[in-house]
Order: C-alpha cells, then structure tokens, then sequence
C-alpha cells in the first residue's frame, strides 16, 4: 500500500466548471475548480465565501420588472427620513448599511404598463406612465440628468431629474428635428398641402398694418409693408401703385400650429404621430433677396427669404450707414436684429451662418450718405427648398391625411417628401448610445439596419448634411437581414446584430465620426442577443445570440484586430437556457452578474490581468431572480439590487455589503431585515421558522403568518442597537471535483481510495455540513476553540472531521451551509490513501 497522500484545496477561485472537465487532470485549473457552486462567490485570492444575502426594500407588485439604475447630479433630491405608515422596514443597524449619496441615486421599476422610481432605500418616489410590450427589451444611455429610453415598441423618451424641483419627467423626445428616411425618389408621387386659410381675407376699404398677412381670393397672400387706410391702392395687384402698401407673400405656408391636408397622387401608408418632412423648391428668383443703399429706402427692409439651413449676406459698392439682419420665428409677424454693419464707404460684408429651424431673414437699410457703384446688401440661402414639418393627426383614406404643422409648410403640391424614421409600421429603434457627444439611435422593425446620428452637441437634432457636426443617416452595408440589437460608445462606437458585432473607427485613426468619415468594419459573425453590452475597462461583455455564452470582444495587439473570447467556455452548462440580464459590479471585487431565464442569477469574477475567471450560481429560497441593477458607489460597494418574484409578487431587494469591520456582523438571510429586536417580516418570510444572526450567535424564530411579528427566539436578546439579522434561509454549497493525482502508475481517477480526513480552514468558526460518501458528517472544533463573536479578520479557524469508512473510485465531497451565519473558506485539505489489490 503506498504512503498516505494529502491534497489540498489552496484555490476554489476557477469556480463551477463544466463536467465535461471533471476528470480532465491535464486542465490546468482543474484543481481549482468546483463541480457545483451556489450561493458562494469565488474570491481573488484563491478561497470562497457565502454570499451575502438580500435586504427586503419594498413590494413591486404582481407585474414582471425590468430594474435600471440612474444618478441624478448637481445636487440633493429631498428624501423622507422615515418610512411612510405601512411603507416598508428601513434596514438599520449602523452605517453598514446606509447607501453614500443616496439623493442622487435612484433605482428605476418598468413594468409593462408604468415606471416606478424608488430610491435606494426602497421608498417609492415617482411613478410615469409608460406602456411596452416587453420592459426587458427597453435600452438606455445617460447624458448627464438625462436618461434617454428606447424600444421597439415605443417612441423614444427622455426621463429628466430636475435637482431645483426635486422632480422628475418622462416625455417623448421633443425632437429639434427628427430622425427620417431617405427623401421620395418617385417622381409622379407627389404630395399636395393645402389649408383652409386662417389669416384675414381682403376687405374693401379696410385699414391694414405692417407685418399682417392678408387672402385675397383668387389671386394669393400678400404681407403689408405699409400702414395703410381705405384710399388708392387698398386692394393688391389693382391700381399702379398697389406695390407701396402690398408685397406678394414668399412665405406661403401653413402657419406652425395650424390644421392641413396632406392628399399623395397616389397610396401611400402614413401612421398616426408619424412626421413628414415637405419641402417646396424654391423658384429661380427666390434664392436671394436685396436691397438697394439709396437715400429712397432708408429705414426699410428687404423683402423676406424663407432659411433652414446655411445663409450668405454680402455687399457690394460703396456704402455709407448701417446694413442690420433682422429674423422672425412667426412668419413676420415681428422681427428682431440680430447683426448690424456699418460702414463709411470702405467696408465690403460677405458673412454666412446656419439657421438651425425655418425662419425669416431680411435685411434693414439705415442711410447716413450717398454711395457708388450701386450699393445694395443681399441675403442668400444655399437650400434649394424651403421644408417644413407636419405630424399626421388622422387617416382620411389611402392617400389624404390630416396633420399638425411643427413648422411652416409651404401650400402647394410637390415630389419632394421625406416621411419620418419612427411610427407603428416603421417601428422604433431598439438601440441607442451617446458616443462623442452624438445621441445615435439604432434599427427599427422594418428598418433593422438603419442609424441615425444626430448633430455634434445638439443630441435632439438630427438634420443630416455635409458638414462635420451634421446629422448623419447611415444603412449599415452588409446588414440587410443582421438587426441591430445594442449599441456601446467606447473609444470606438461598437455595435451588435444578430448577425456579428461591428467597430465603427479606424484603429489607426482617432478622426471623430462625421458624415465624410464613417468606417466601419464587422470583427466577428458571433451574433448578438437582444441585450444591452457591458463596457468593462478597455473591452465590452455581451451575449452570443443564443443567449448561452458570454464574450469580451476586445482588441488583440498582437493580431492588430478585436476578437470575442469566449467567457464561458469552461462553464457551457452555466447560462442554462438562456440569460436575460447582466450588469458589472466593480468594488469591492469584479463581478459580472447576470439573470438566467430560470430565475438563477449568475455571479461571474473576472480579471483578466489576473487571470482570474470563476463562475458560480445563486438561489434564493422560495423565490427566483427576474432582473438586476447596480449603483455605482464612490464609498463602499457597489450596490446591487434584484426583483425577485417570491409566489405570485416581485419584491425590490438589496445584497448586503460584504462585511468590513470588527464592530459589524454580515448578513446571510434572503429577503430580510436588520436591527430591531422585534422586528416586522415581510410576506414571503410569514408562517415560516427562519434562521437568525444576532450578536455573533446563530438560532431560529417563528414568524407570524399575518402580522409578521417574530416569536420562540432561540437566542439571547440584547439591547435595541444589537443587531439583529432574520430573513430567509440561503442554502450555500460547495462540490468538489473528482480528486486525481498522477501516481507513479498513471492518474489515479476510477482507481480505488480511501479518505480519512479532512481539514477546513475557515475565517469563522461558525458550523457547515459535509457530505462525504453519501454521508453527512458535523462539523466540530479542535483545540477548545469556540464560535466566534465577531469577525476580526485575523483568527483562523480549523475544522478537523474525521470520514466515514469506506473506499471510492471517486473521491468528491460537498460543503454546506443554511444557517444565517457567514462562511469564509481559506483552503481545504484531504488526507487519503490509494488502494489498490
């Protein structure tokens, strides 16, 4: 018989592998790895501890949640100090547990019919009205205090937490000018505006005043352009001097605000709040307007041009007085100056800008002398059209629509139309990002290729064009059947389909993204789930688009290219039939977590300097996960909070803090409460024995089945500050991988052997079972060592259990652990001998 051999368990941090890796000895994480991991969480440095457990905020009520977090910055929102009558228990007991800035942070509830805003200690704040098919399958991105909201079946949003009001508001993006499609290229289709006219209608003998927009039937609108009474020339186009008092209207549109028509040649299908773009081409002598330097004009105006877009105002001659820009938002209606030049016969003017909405310009004249070469200023656009916008309010039939104008439309009929990006047969986006100071929305239903980008600096308006900061509409070549499914903006814009996963930006090259500079290249065919990525450091996490493997698409120096490692090659079995959710917890370890369909969550440590990857799973008693979101902290951990649908309700909760300090005691109890020494329990804690941590010592309590109220307590009770830990029981386990080591005669798995003992070394004395052999074995202490109080964070405690007899092919054994207390391993060592005939 061959000497004893000791194997020890120094590291437990690769975590739950495959089982297709349990006898794979030339694996070199197989001795660090684990056949089963639940409700413990790997640690970097080689061992493993109980996870904490959840703290009972709040009811979310019967529907399915979707949680996100937000922060709100720039100051504090007012909070309730005490819960309301009825509300829920604040977990107390000492700092522990209270979240660093809780008035700017806030933790967001979708449900299909509404938005619930909670803050960290489970106070509700808010709530908005917000209906979606599916809140699983909304996205978000965050500028600032504004959170702006997607999905594929609702218009885009925007929640704003305004600090000076303590308020918050969720609204359709009022869009500056909205994402469209590409303009009509069907020449015979045309669309024709028309209005009932709402102005004043030409009376004969009438007074007129400047700036008033007159109907006269049959002929046309007119502007008056001099007060003027009932004499000669009243009447437009009569008379010889008619032009003194009267101007032919350029501006003949549909005033913003007003009701209109909107009849195609032909069937075309428009939804109800879709926006169209309507443009009419300017006439050959509608692209300028002038007028003349002379002693005759002095104090007068041009005629106005219609601008959306880049203007020129130039010059010419020799010019003696004051040349002043004027604009009107109101069709005329009253005109501000805005830029004035002036000269003494030695200037010459050639300025341009951009309006960034449809406005009237005309420029004043001043006379101070006489010039030459006949001086005149001019206003010019650049646009060959003149567009408006209008937002379909009704369907009359196939091809006559009523709408709302959002800005002035000119009257008439033309084939240059543009119908808006986002209705209920277009879809809405389901993407959407802010990457170098753009807001860029991504794939619709009908449309699962398309981007919109919008203006540099001006997130809402999304007027597209050639120069850099301009809008920019991008069909993403190569994607035709691959929908866009996430969007990420790192240093590069990264982007998900179903179909592989895309980098917009050279990386050679650090141009900002413009119309004239937009490269893109797809990386990898993976294909995405419908799942928001996660930016981790200089990589991102997302999900395969079976929903089954993670992967960190990053950039390979060595390969000069980005590749997508796969993160669960070693645990193909650990994201079941598919996760749904995932968010990234940086302190006080890295964890990824994540939802699986089943209601597992899934705890993921992962550096990859460090070469540390480790999977592991978490249940919780009578309930199961539904989705997850975690609050950034300056201070302390992380927070991260989980819906957990316990029967037929979904109840907001919050992991405890790992534990810190000697003068605190972790908490190990699900859907639970800190503190008092009678304290309330929730619903899903009544008419159950539940474990208790109370003082360092751990025991049991009967809950009430209707008030809640705690009964048979089975340890000592202390004063009110002593905390007091209750809540559900967390069922932690750890399962070895088969043992094997290399004999002198080869591996040793399915070889006959024989354990005899086995030593766990632990932070805390508390109890744990093993099961060995099919055998539960207690455990118990040398050396006259007792349970410890407190976590000190220095005391080592060593387990010696003696094995039941007996000889395995196998040798595995199980450790766990249900009471409230915390359980810490720092190395397990097996002492066994080999047995063979």
């Amino acid at each position: 018989m061959p000497p004893p051999s000791h194997a020890a368990y120094l590291s437990l941090n690769s975590g739950e592998v495959t089982p297709l890796l349990w006898y794979r000895t030339d694996f070199a994480k197989h001795a660090s790895s684990c056949a089963d991991m639940t409700n413990f969480l790997p640690l970097p440095f080689g061992g493993a501890r109980k996870r904490p457990g959840t703290l009972y905020l709040n009811s979310l009520g019967t529907d399915p949640v979707r949680l996100h977090p937000m922060r709100v910055f720039g100051g504090e929102f007012y909070l309730p100090l005490v819960p309301s009558p009825g509300g829920p228990p604040f977990p107390v007991g000492g700092t522990l547990y209270a979240e660093p800035e809780d008035g700017r942070a806030f933790i967001l509830a979708f449900s299909a019919t509404q938005l619930k805003i909670y803050t960290l200690q489970g106070v509700l704040f808010d709530t908005k009205a917000l209906v979606t098919a599916d809140p699983f399958k909304l996205q978000f991105s965050q500028a600032n205090n504004v959170l702006f909201i997607t999905g594929p079946d609702i218009h885009p949003r925007r929640l704003v937490g305004d600090v000076a009001t303590d308020t918050f508001t969720l609204e359709e993006l009022p869009w500056k000018f909205p994402p469209l499609l590409e303009e009509n290229d069907v020449e015979s289709l045309t669309v024709a505006v028309s209005q009932t006219y709402g102005g004043l209608t030409w009376t004969s003998g009438v007074a007129y005043t400047i700036g008033q927009k007159v109907n006269v039937a049959g002929v046309g609108d007119y502007d008056v352009i001099a007060n003027h009474t009932a004499a000669a020339n009243n009447k437009p186009e009569s008379g010889a001097f008619w032009a003194i008092n009267w101007r032919a209207s350029i501006d003949n549109a549909t005033p913003t605000g007003s009701s209109l028509t909107l009849t195609f040649s032909s069937a075309y299908k428009l939804d109800v709040g879709q926006i169209i773009r309507v443009s009419e081409k300017r006439a050959a002598n509608g692209y300028e307007v002038e007028i003349a330097a002379t002693s005759a004009n002095n104090g007068l105006s041009s005629a106005p041009i219609v601008v959306w877009g880049e203007w020129n105002f130039r010059t010419f001659g020799t010019w003696e007085g004051t040349f002043t820009l004027q604009r009107s938002t109101d069709q005329g209606a009253t005109w501000t100056d805005f830029r004035s030049y002036k000269a003494e016969k030695n200037r010459n003017v050639d300025v341009s800008d951009v309006e960034d909405s449809r406005v009237l310009l005309r420029v004043k004249w001043t006379y101070v002398a006489a010039g030459t070469s006949d001086p005149k200023g001019v206003i010019s656009s650049a646009d060959a059209f003149m567009p408006g916008l209008a937002k379909v309010t009704g369907v009359t039939s196939s091809t006559v629509y009523t709408a709302t104008t959002l800005s002035p439309i000119e009257k008439g009929t033309t084939q240059y139309w543009t119908p808006g990006a986002y209705s209920i047969t277009n879809g809405f986006p389901r993407a959407v990002t802010l990457h170098e100071r753009r807001l860029i929305l991504g794939g619709t239903s009908r449309y699962p290729h398309y981007l919109w980008f919008s203006k540099s600096d001006d997130l809402l308006n999304f007027r597209t064009g050639t120069d850099a900061d301009d809008g920019i509409l991008e069909v993403m070549t190569g994607a035709a059947t691959e929908p866009i499914v996430w969007m990420q903006s790192m240093k590069r814009l990264f982007i998900g389909t179903e179909g592989g996963e895309w980098v917009f930006g050279s990386e050679t090259n650090d141009a900002a993204l413009t119309p004239e500079n937009l490269t893109y290249r797809q990386y990898t065919h993976y294909g995405s789930a419908y799942i928001p990525s996660i930016p981790h450091h200089d990589a991102l996490f997302f999900i395969e688009r079976q929903g089954r493997r993670l992967r960190e698409l990053a950039y390979q120096l060595d390969r000069e290219s980005y590749s997508a490692a796969d993160l669960t090659r070693l645990a193909e079995h650990i994201a079941g039939t598919g996760i749904t959710q995932m968010d990234w917890q940086q302190n006080k370890e890295p964890y990824l977590w994540a939802i699986r369909e089943d209601g597992v969550a899934l705890s993921f440590l992962y550096h990859r300097d460090e070469q540390l990857a480790a999977w592991s799973k978490h249940t919780t008693y009578n309930g199961t996960f539904t989705s997850i979101a975690i609050i950034r902290s300056t201070e302390r951990d992380d927070a991260v909070f989980f819906a957990v649908k316990r029967g037929s309700t979904y109840y907001l909760e919050k992991l405890a803090p790992l534990q810190t300090g000697p003068t605190t005691y972790p908490h190990h109890v699900d859907c639970g409460v800190v503190g008092e020494i009678s304290p309330t329990l929730p619903a899903p804690c009544r008419g159950l024995t539940l474990p208790i941590f109370r003082n360092g010592t751990i025991g049991t309590a009967v809950c009430h089945p209707s008030t809640g109220a705690l009964s048979s307590i089975s340890v000592a009770t202390g004063s009110f500050s002593d905390e007091f830990h209750v809540g559900l029981p967390i069922e932690a386990n750890i399962t070895t991988v088969p043992l094997n080591v290399n004999s002198d005669n080869g591996p040793t798995h399915f070889r006959r052997k024989r354990a005899n003992e086995i030593v766990v070394n632990k932070l805390e004395g508390y109890p744990f079972t093993l099961t060995y052999a099919g055998q539960e074995v207690t455990a118990s202490l040398i050396d006259g060592e007792s349970y410890a109080p407190t976590y000190t964070g220095a005391t080592l405690y060593t387990h010696e259990l003696t094995l039941p007899q007996g000889h395995l092919n196998d040798l595995a054994f199980s450790l766990s652990s249900s009471d409230a207390a915390p359980c810490t391993l720092r190395a397990i060592i097996l002492r066994w001998d080999l047995h063979e005939p």
